[in-house]
Protein backbone atom coordinates (compact mmCIF):
# COMPACT_ATOMS: atom_id res chain seq x y z
CA UNK A 1 0.00 0.00 0.00
CA UNK A 2 2.92 2.43 0.48
CA UNK A 3 3.88 2.61 -3.67
CA UNK A 4 -0.05 3.23 -3.84
CA UNK A 5 0.43 6.41 -1.53
CA UNK A 6 3.64 7.66 -2.88
CA UNK A 7 2.45 7.20 -6.53
CA UNK A 8 -0.78 9.06 -5.46
CA UNK A 9 1.55 11.59 -4.37
CA UNK A 10 3.68 11.61 -7.15
CA UNK A 11 0.49 12.32 -9.67
CA UNK A 12 -0.49 15.07 -7.73
CA UNK A 13 2.65 17.00 -7.63
CA UNK A 14 2.95 16.80 -11.47
CA UNK A 15 0.55 19.19 -12.91
CA UNK A 16 1.80 21.53 -9.79
CA UNK A 17 5.63 21.10 -11.39
CA UNK A 18 4.36 21.51 -14.95
CA UNK A 19 2.44 25.05 -14.32
CA UNK A 20 4.34 26.54 -12.01
CA UNK A 21 6.12 28.86 -14.54
CA UNK A 22 5.24 32.40 -15.23
CA UNK A 23 3.31 31.72 -18.22
CA UNK A 24 0.74 29.21 -17.06
CA UNK A 25 0.45 31.36 -13.54
CA UNK A 26 -0.67 34.17 -16.28
CA UNK A 27 -2.71 31.54 -18.70
CA UNK A 28 -4.66 30.33 -15.17
CA UNK A 29 -5.27 33.01 -13.24
CA UNK A 30 -7.12 32.37 -10.13
CA UNK A 31 -7.06 28.89 -10.71
CA UNK A 32 -3.83 28.35 -10.20
CA UNK A 33 -3.89 29.13 -6.48
CA UNK A 34 -6.94 26.28 -6.67
CA UNK A 35 -4.57 24.17 -8.20
CA UNK A 36 -1.16 24.53 -5.79
CA UNK A 37 -3.24 23.72 -2.97
CA UNK A 38 -2.61 20.09 -3.62
CA UNK A 39 0.60 20.91 -2.51
CA UNK A 40 -1.44 19.91 1.17
CA UNK A 41 -2.66 16.43 0.68
CA UNK A 42 0.72 15.50 -1.82
CA UNK A 43 2.60 16.43 1.36
CA UNK A 44 0.78 14.62 3.80
CA UNK A 45 0.91 11.42 1.61
CA UNK A 46 4.86 11.76 1.14
CA UNK A 47 4.80 11.78 4.93
CA UNK A 48 2.47 8.63 5.08
CA UNK A 49 4.42 6.96 1.93
CA UNK A 50 7.79 7.18 3.93
CA UNK A 51 6.25 6.36 7.09
CA UNK A 52 5.01 2.84 5.67
CA UNK A 53 8.16 2.36 4.09
CA UNK A 54 10.21 2.40 7.20
CA UNK A 55 10.31 -1.01 8.52
CA UNK A 56 12.48 -0.48 11.70
CA UNK A 57 13.51 3.47 12.73
CA UNK A 58 10.48 5.54 12.96
CA UNK A 59 12.61 8.62 13.96
CA UNK A 60 13.28 10.20 10.10
CA UNK A 61 9.30 9.84 9.24
CA UNK A 62 8.13 11.17 12.44
CA UNK A 63 10.67 13.94 12.29
CA UNK A 64 9.40 14.72 8.83
CA UNK A 65 5.64 14.82 9.69
CA UNK A 66 6.24 16.80 13.07
CA UNK A 67 7.76 19.58 10.67
CA UNK A 68 4.77 19.09 8.03
CA UNK A 69 2.66 18.97 11.08
CA UNK A 70 4.24 22.04 12.53
CA UNK A 71 4.09 24.34 9.26
CA UNK A 72 0.59 23.02 8.15
CA UNK A 73 -0.51 24.28 11.68
CA UNK A 74 1.61 27.60 11.67
CA UNK A 75 0.03 28.00 7.77
CA UNK A 76 -3.77 27.56 9.31
CA UNK A 77 -3.34 29.65 12.13
CA UNK A 78 -1.62 32.46 9.60
CA UNK A 79 -4.89 32.23 7.06
CA UNK A 80 -7.28 32.53 9.92
CA UNK A 81 -5.28 35.41 11.58
CA UNK A 82 -5.35 37.54 8.10
CA UNK A 83 -8.81 36.37 7.19
CA UNK A 84 -10.35 37.92 11.19
CA UNK A 85 -8.76 41.15 9.31
CA UNK A 86 -6.94 44.01 11.05
CA UNK A 87 -4.43 46.76 9.65
CA UNK A 88 -1.44 44.90 11.33
CA UNK A 89 -2.32 41.00 9.93
CA UNK A 90 -2.52 42.92 6.47
CA UNK A 91 0.62 44.65 7.28
CA UNK A 92 2.20 41.38 7.66
CA UNK A 93 1.08 39.59 4.95
CA UNK A 94 2.48 41.83 2.75
CA UNK A 95 5.76 41.88 4.14
CA UNK A 96 6.04 38.47 3.56
CA UNK A 97 4.80 38.26 0.15
CA UNK A 98 7.52 41.00 -0.83
CA UNK A 99 10.22 39.17 0.78
CA UNK A 100 9.75 36.07 -1.08
CA UNK A 101 8.72 37.83 -3.93
CA UNK A 102 12.39 39.12 -4.18
CA UNK A 103 14.19 35.86 -3.32
CA UNK A 104 11.74 33.90 -5.80
CA UNK A 105 13.80 32.59 -8.84
CA UNK A 106 13.23 34.08 -12.50
CA UNK A 107 12.80 32.27 -15.26
CA UNK A 108 15.00 34.55 -17.93
CA UNK A 109 14.34 34.33 -21.60
CA UNK A 110 17.18 33.77 -23.84
CA UNK A 111 17.11 35.94 -27.31
CA UNK A 112 17.06 33.72 -29.88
Amino acid sequence: PYITVGLAALLMLLPLAVTSTNGWMRRLGRRWHQLHRLIYPAAVLGCVHFWWQVKADWREPLAYAAALGALLAWRWQRSRTLASGGAAAAARAARTRSVWAKTEPRIIATPR
